[in-house]
């Protein structure tokens, strides 16, 4: 799900963020800013237009809404070779995105593809290091958060859904 609306706030956040810990973290930006409802998986090439006629189909029904965006959270990946902080989904709309990651979950099952978390938690990736750095970055959270909250709201529509298979990207809108 891309985040337009507060593109430009985050953005700046990274910017900060990335120089007031540059002394002690080389900190790089994500740059295409988005809520993920997938892991990332393989699909053969003779599987992309199944799966995006599948994902419409599974879509068709669901309506979008206005949400918006609030605590800063340290993740790790699974082999813990990189640290992220990301932005969580203010968690009064943890219902609302978990109504449109089922369908896109029982679509990655008919595939037998890799589901979503057991217990996700919807967010927006806005800075990456290599390796193990979350004790660092947690002892920096409290000032982090502080400097995210300088700026306005964190507003984010949810309006479409994109899906990117190889050099395709599919966009499937929203019910308003």
């Amino acid at each position: 799900m891309p985040v337009l609306a507060c593109a430009e706030q985050l953005e700046d956040f990274q910017i900060e963020a990335i120089k007031r810990l540059s002394p002690d973290l080389e900190l790089r930006a994500n740059e295409s800013l988005h809520l993920s409802l997938s892991k990332t998986v393989v699909l053969q090439y003779h599987q992309i237009d199944e799966f995006h006629r599948s994902l419409q189909q599974a879509l068709h029904s669901c309506v979008g809404f206005n949400s918006t965006l609030n605590l800063l959270r340290v993740y790790t990946n699974e082999e813990r070779t990189r640290t992220f902080l990301a932005v969580q989904l203010d968690a009064a709309y943890g219902t609302k995105m978990s109504a449109l990651l089922r369908p896109v979950d029982l679509v990655m099952r008919d595939y037998r593809l890799a589901q979503f978390y057991d217990n996700p938690s919807f967010h927006v990736s806005l800075l990456w290091c290599v390796g193990d750095q979350q004790l660092l970055l947690q002892d920096k959270l409290q000032e982090l958060q502080q400097l995210l909250e300088d700026h306005e709201t964190l507003k984010l529509a949810v309006r479409e859904l994109r899906c990117k298979c190889g050099n395709k990207d599919f966009i499937f809108k929203l019910k308003l």
